[in-house]
């Protein structure tokens, strides 16, 4: 199992996404992770965010946008898991992902992903165009 993306250059969301299954899998309840990543897209750092329960977890857009904002960030790719194991996206996810968006642009950061990962698949935002 990978111990930390962190160095880690992304080259597309499908092999992240598969990175992120390998370590979100299986867990009993949601918790929501935060990559910072430089110019390159490598990560910079990995941060839990939140811990929550079987079916939510709350998303901490000042912890978000500080940790990005130390690391000098590009920016960033934030991702939850779902311990149910379906990956699709609710529409909480979608606003609250959106919210981080228009914080981190108010930095000249982006988000460059988000994903919600399940037992064995993940659902990425890029992938379905909403950023």
């Amino acid at each position: 199992m990978t111990q930390s993306l962190v160095g880690y250059q992304i080259t597309s969301s499908k092999l992240f996404g598969a990175e992120l299954i390998e370590m979100h899998a299986n867990k009993r309840v949601e918790e929501l992770w935060l990559y910072t990543l430089d110019t390159k897209h490598r990560v910079l750092n990995e941060y839990l965010i939140s811990k929550g329960t079987l079916n939510s977890t709350p998303i901490n857009i000042k912890e978000i946008t500080y940790h990005a904002i130390m690391d000098n960030a590009q920016s960033v790719i934030i991702t939850h898991n779902h311990p149910s194991g379906d990956p699709t996206q609710s529409s909480a996810d979608r606003q609250g992902y959106q919210k981080v968006g228009e914080a981190i642009q108010m930095f000249n950061m982006s988000v460059l992903d988000s994903f919600v990962t399940g037992s064995d698949s993940y659902t990425s935002s890029q992938e379905e165009s909403r950023f």
